[in-house]
Parts: C-alpha cells; structure tokens; sequence
C-alpha cells in the first residue's frame, strides 16, 4: 500500500511543479507587457517642416482667447490638424517675431525647437541646412514659393538677422497707423524675412509661416 501510495504522490507534485512554472511564466510575460506600456516608441524629430498657415482675419492682430503668440500659434495648430498631421510631429509653432523677448532667431532656446536639424518644406523640400542657415544672409536653398510652403506675402515681424522688427505691436494691432514686416515668397534671399512694412489695418489680412517638428 505505501509503494502505491507513493507512485500516486510523485506524478501530482509533477503536476503541481508544472502548474506552478506554467503561472509564474503568466506573470513574467504580464510584468513585461506592463512595463513596455510605459516605454514611448517615438522617435526623435529628423527635420523641422515649414507651411503656411491661413490668413489671419483681423490684419496685424493675432490675440485670440490668449496672447498673440498663443494665438498665432493655435492658428498653426488649426493648420496642422487640417492638413499635415502626416508629418507626425509633436510641436507646431508660428515662425514670426513678436518683439525682443520673443524673436525668430531665439526660438530654439525659448521653445526647444532644434538647431541643427534641416528645415524643409512640408513636401520635403530643402530650404536651409539647420537653423542658423536661416539668417546667415546667404541665400535659402528654395524660395517659400519655389519650395512649396507659399505664393503669397506673410507677416514676419522680423530683421533678415532673425531679430525683431516692425510687429503690429506685437500683433496686437489691427490699425493702420500701425505697421509689421512682411516676407517675400518669391526670395530666397534677406527679402524672404525682410519684404519691407506694411499697416496693420484689416486691408492687409496676411498669414504667418509655421514650423512643426
């Protein structure tokens, strides 16, 4: 009887050690799926995309539920959502001087955008090697026009050196004894910044040049 007994005994804590492996197995494979929940797959931006927002419907005047520059950039966010959202960027911001606290050549150190990654068109057209090529004073790679971003005039607000110049008061402004700089699409020299001034009245609805990365 206790050789019986026996033989009966061995194969159930078999059984048992198997179950038991087959479980904690179960929880390893949870833990690691639980863990990877919480590693991000992103990867870092290669290149910064330029495009063009929509006109701005109130001249020299981005203010909108916030400040002009929350509002210039809601305005390129808008754009974004609409339209480039296969770009798969994580920033969108609006490419325009709003005064010396806020220029176009600070950008990186004020919003983390990158300075050494190439700036390009939203279709991937080259237009300067990194961030600083944009006011070097030696000529873009492409036009706005000639790389697909824009055929039109936009608000700048800004030196071809990338610091500020006429801004709409700081494009809180929608009157006409009021002027902001505006660009040239057509260049790809110190104009495609620096086109000259114009009022900011209504007559002069313009939009801005955004970036997203």
């Amino acid at each position: 009887m206790r050789k019986r007994c026996a033989f009966i005994i061995i194969p159930i804590l078999a059984l048992l050690f198997h179950f038991n492996c087959d479980q904690n197995g179960l929880y390893n494979t949870a833990k690691e799926a639980e863990n990877s929940s919480y590693q991000t797959t992103d990867a870092p931006p290669t290149k910064i995309y330029m495009f063009a927002s929509d006109q701005f419907t109130n001249g020299g005047n981005f203010v909108g539920t916030g400040t002009a520059r929350e509002g210039a950039d809601a305005h390129c966010q808008a754009k974004y959502n609409s339209g480039y959202t296969h770009l798969n960027c994580s920033n969108v911001r609006a490419f325009v001087s709003f005064g010396t606290i806020d220029e176009l050549i600070n950008m990186p150190g004020k919003y983390g955008v990158p300075s050494d990654l190439p700036i390009v068109s939203w279709n991937g057209t080259e237009i300067a090697v990194n961030w600083a090529d944009l006011f070097d004073a030696t000529p873009l790679q492409n036009s706005m026009a000639s790389a697909g971003v824009i055929t039109a005039t936009y608000w700048t607000g800004s030196f071809e050196s990338g610091l500020a110049n006429e801004t709409c008061l700081g494009w809180t402004s929608s009157i006409a004894i009021d002027n902001g700089t505006e660009g040239d699409s057509s260049s790809n020299t110190n104009t495609w910044l620096n086109f000259g001034s114009t009022d900011c009245s209504l007559a002069n609805n313009k939009p801005v040049l955004c970036i997203c990365w």
